[in-house]
């Protein structure tokens, strides 16, 4: 086989770059009849087998992706079910503080409910999306978990305690 080729070969020697260019015919390594197989053809039998070999695989793969789907999906559907059963204070701090700050600087031990009202206050004049009646039940919130020295919010549990969860028959 011969292949026609512009070719440009560089080479660094002592700090001078000296180039080369040809053009011509360049022989490839392999022939044409180097790329067919030397296997018996297959007979009608064993090509079908391995059709359904294939199409076997192919269902499998397709029922482990669903597989996959069903149970992000349910994983989902525990997590918003876990999420929209904590307190309105935990789902208020989720909700409107968590668009400025991540949850672990949320410090609730670091005030009682008159200083995280004042708090959120102030977050309210820097923008906080936040009405008076919610300011409250988060201060009420925070405070009662800086009380508890809990964290402002619980992480959610893992993956397997979320699946197994009982969840509310729909209405």
């Amino acid at each position: 086989m011969v292949l026609r080729s512009h070719c440009v070969a560089r080479w660094a020697i002592g700090g001078l770059l000296v180039a080369l260019a040809w053009s011509g015919a360049v022989h490839a390594e392999l022939a044409g009849d180097d790329y067919q197989t030397r296997a018996a053809p297959l007979t009608d039998a064993e090509r079908q087998q391995r059709e359904r070999q294939l199409r076997a695989e192919q269902e499998r793969q397709a029922a482990a992706e669903r597989a996959a789907a069903e149970r992000r999906r349910r994983l989902q559907e525990a997590l918003a079910a876990w999420k929209a059963a904590r307190p309105p204070g935990a789902q208020l701090v989720e909700q409107r503080c968590t668009r400025c700050h991540t949850a672990d600087v949320i410090q609730p031990a670091s005030r009682g409910t008159v200083g995280w009202l004042w708090t959120v206050a102030r977050m309210r004049l820097h923008g906080a999306d936040i009405d008076v009646a919610q300011a409250l039940t988060v201060a009420r919130y925070l405070a009662e978990r800086g009380a508890a020295n809990r964290p402002a919010l619980d992480a959610p549990p893992d993956e397997a305690t979320l699946l197994s969860m009982r969840r509310p028959p729909p209405q």
